[in-house]
């Protein structure tokens, strides 16, 4: 229900439209002025427009909507926080997307998504073993993670010198997605 209220605006637009449309059929039948309809649609209508233009601003940008969705109620959904997390980290907020990527792993500790952006963002900081944990861990959830595969083969590289390692996950992440750019890249680079 939190992440529905954007599938609300046309479904209540007919309401609006159907509630003006049976206020002006009642001034026609009891004759009575249109002007008086018109006044009701209108009424109508900023009823509408009111609560909407405050929605509005929680869908400005990914941040807002996702803390909004984490403040209410979604404190317990491990995907808001994960989102949330994916959001700060696209703005360089990596303290706090690393922050959210941790309550969503308190939530459901096995969630490959989490993990894995983890180790996207302490890479990121410069963290690269503890990167290479986190990839493992997303791996071991979820095998079949081209792009842990991917991260996993790039922080073993850089981290440890581990290029044979790097080659063994590149190739993994083509199995898997066999037209997947960053692999052939990666595996290029490292052979």
């Amino acid at each position: 229900i939190l992440f529905a209220d954007r599938y609300a605006y046309l479904p209540n637009a007919v309401i609006g439209l159907i509630i003006s449309m049976a206020i002006y059929q009642f001034q026609k039948v009891k004759n009575r002025s249109p002007l008086s309809a018109q006044l009701c649609a209108v009424l109508i209508s900023v009823g509408f427009a009111l609560p909407s233009r405050y929605q509005v601003a929680f869908w400005s940008d990914s941040v807002r909507f996702w803390q909004r969705a984490v403040q209410n109620g979604a404190a317990l959904s491990h995907k808001a926080h994960v989102n949330l997390g994916i959001a700060l980290a696209g703005g360089g907020q990596l303290d706090d997307a690393i922050s959210h990527y941790q309550k969503a792993l308190k939530i459901k500790p096995n969630f490959a998504d989490a993990h894995y952006n983890l180790g996207i963002a302490v890479a990121r900081r410069g963290q690269l073993d503890e990167a290479i944990v986190h990839y493992q861990k997303a791996l071991e959830i979820k095998p079949d993670y081209a792009e842990a595969h991917i991260n996993l083969g790039n922080a073993l590289a850089a981290s440890q010198g581990k290029s044979e390692d790097a080659i063994i996950h590149y190739q993994k992440a083509l199995k898997i997605k066999p037209n997947f750019a960053d692999a052939y890249y990666n595996l290029g680079t490292a052979l």
